[in-house]
C-alpha cells in the first residue's frame, strides 16, 4: 500500500509540473486580452463620446495626464471627459487608432503601452472655431503615446491611472 501511494504521489507531481504551467499561461493570455480589450474599449467610447462607457471602464478615483491640453498635470478622468463633452457640443469628431499594444499582467494589477494616432476632424465652422483651426484645416492628426494601469476587480479589469504624451507636432490636411 506505501508503494501505491507514493506511486500516486508521484504521478500527481508529475502532473501537475508539467500541467499547471500551461494552465497559467493560459490563463495569462486571458487576462491579457482582457486587459487590452478594455483598453480598446475605452479609446472606442472616447471616440464615440459615449461618456457612461467610459466611466464603466474606470475606477471611481482615476487620474490621467496630460489628457487634454488644458489638463497638463494629473487630473481627475472627469475634468477630461467635461473637456470631450465640450468637442462633443462643438460637432469635433474624433478617430482613435490604437496600435503597437503591448499588455503585461502581473497578478490583479496590469499596464498597458500604446500608441493612438488620433484624427480630430472639423468639417464645419463651429468645430472648427472650436480647435481654433486655420481656414482651409480640415483635420488633424496626432499620435500620442499612451501608458495605462488596471486592476482586476469583481466586475473586471478597470483602468485606474492613464497617462498620455503627444509624440510629434500633428499633420494637418
Amino acid at each position: 500500500m506505501p508503494r501505491l501511494i507514493r506511486l500516486f504521489a508521484a504521478t500527481a507531481l508529475a502532473v501537475y509540473v508539467l500541467v499547471a504551467p500551461g494552465t497559467r499561461a493560459v490563463a495569462q493570455q486571458d487576462d491579457k486580452k482582457a486587459v487590452e480589450n478594455v483598453v480598446r474599449a475605452f479609446e472606442q467610447a472616447v471616440e464615440d463620446y459615449d461618456f457612461d462607457k467610459c466611466n464603466s471602464l474606470l475606477m471611481p478615483q482615476t487620474e490621467w495626464i496630460g489628457a487634454m491640453p488644458s489638463l497638463p498635470g494629473p487630473a481627475p478622468v472627469s475634468k477630461g471627459l467635461d473637456e470631450l463633452r465640450a468637442y462633443k457640443e462643438a460637432k469635433v469628431k474624433l478617430i482613435n487608432r490604437p496600435h503597437d499594444v503591448v499588455v503585461q499582467v502581473h497578478g490583479d494589477v496590469a499596464w498597458v503601452t500604446l500608441i493612438v494616432d488620433v484624427t480630430i476632424a472639423f468639417e464645419n465652422d463651429t468645430a472648427r472655431a472650436f480647435v481654433r483651426a486655420g481656414p482651409n484645416e480640415r483635420e488633424w492628426i496626432i499620435p500620442y503615446a499612451e501608458s495605462e494601469v488596471l486592476l482586476r476587480t469583481p466586475q473586471g479589469w478597470r483602468i485606474v491611472l492613464g497617462h498620455s504624451s503627444v509624440m510629434s507636432t500633428p499633420a494637418t490636411k
